[in-house]
């Protein structure tokens, strides 16, 4: 049987979600919680708007070489996984919004020689591209994951596949069931086998996916849950509880992250983030009809069902 390629995607989203949970207890508040708070304070979003809910944007973006640097706009990666984490400061509430890359969108591709934007139809995915590979390909995803929800997103962070084995492999590998075969990314995964993932092998599990077939990357998302949910117990177990190794860990991938959050407001994260109650059911996947466009897929989302979960999750 011929074996069926394996492309560069997504999981920037896991990389980021470990660096917000290395830690289960013993982290003091610093001045992260105040700046915390501070981001949602200004907001005014009706009268029926949780008050308390911080959404950050997490995005894992195609490149493996340190963020930014690019000369060519297009050419700089593209947001491969988009997440909103959603934590409530005061009730400890933690939900995962997963928004499917192939979303279409009305891009914005900056004209460097007018200082304006030019608009046209395109994936979600394809937005990061048309900025500077750092922030302003940030504040760009942040801009239209914000209209597409109609949710204010507080502070972000996008990251690199390279880092990913890193995170995994800090909190002592993940134990993973196979749900299915999947054997034609690595001949271990046999439906079924309970396997412990390190290395490398963390990143076939979650990037793998057969080409051949349609809508991959939109169902590759079940993995993507999988996977969440033992690293968040694992790092519960996993006795990684000082915050001056999270600090450590942080700067081996400085490089390879873009993120407006502080430091101490990391670490205030990670202490609210490891004491919510959270599990698959928490991670909630954007609906839509997935269409074959000219060249690529296109996916556009279920406009009823995207509002009753916004409803459902981000208002009393």
């Amino acid at each position: 049987m011929k074996k069926k390629k394996i492309p560069l995607i997504v999981l920037g989203v896991v990389a980021i979600i470990l660096l917000i949970l290395l830690s289960v207890a013993g982290i003091y508040y610093f001045s992260g919680k105040w700046k915390l708070q501070a981001r949602i304070d200004h907001v005014e979003d009706g009268e029926q708007y949780k008050e308390n809910l911080l959404n950050i944007m997490v995005l894992g973006v195609d490149r493996e070489e340190p963020m930014g640097g690019y000369d060519e706009r297009g050419q700089i990666g593209q947001a491969d996984a988009v997440f909103v984490v959603s934590l409530d400061l005061k009730t400890r509430e933690l939900n995962i919004i997963s928004v499917p890359r192939d979303s279409m969108i009305d891009g914005m591709m900056p004209d460097i020689v007018e200082g304006e934007y030019n608009y046209a139809k395109m994936q979600l995915c394809l937005q990061y591209a048309f900025g500077d590979g750092r922030e302003e390909s940030c504040e760009l995803m942040r801009q239209q994951v914000s209209k597409l929800l109609g949710i204010p997103i507080h502070g972000y962070a996008a990251v690199n596949f390279s880092v990913l084995p890193v995170l995994n492999d800090a909190i002592g590998g993940v134990d993973i069931t196979m749900d299915q075969d999947y054997t034609f990314i690595d001949p271990a995964f046999v439906q079924g086998a309970t396997l412990h993932l390190n290395g490398q092998q963390v990143r076939d599990y979650l990037q793998g996916r057969d080409t051949t077939q349609e809508a991959t990357a939109y169902y590759r998302l079940d993995r993507h849950k999988q996977y969440i949910q033992a690293a968040y117990q694992q790092v519960k177990v996993s006795g990684i509880q000082n915050p001056f190794e999270i600090i450590k860990l942080m700067k081996s991938v400085d490089d390879y992250v873009v993120t407006d959050l502080e430091l101490n407001e990391i670490l205030q994260l990670v202490r609210i983030g490891v004491k919510s109650e959270f599990d698959m059911d928490h991670i909630r996947v954007i609906e839509g009809e997935i269409v074959q466009g000219e060249m690529f897929e296109e996916f556009y989302i279920d406009e009823e069902k995207k509002e009753q979960l916004v409803k459902e999750l981000f208002y009393r």
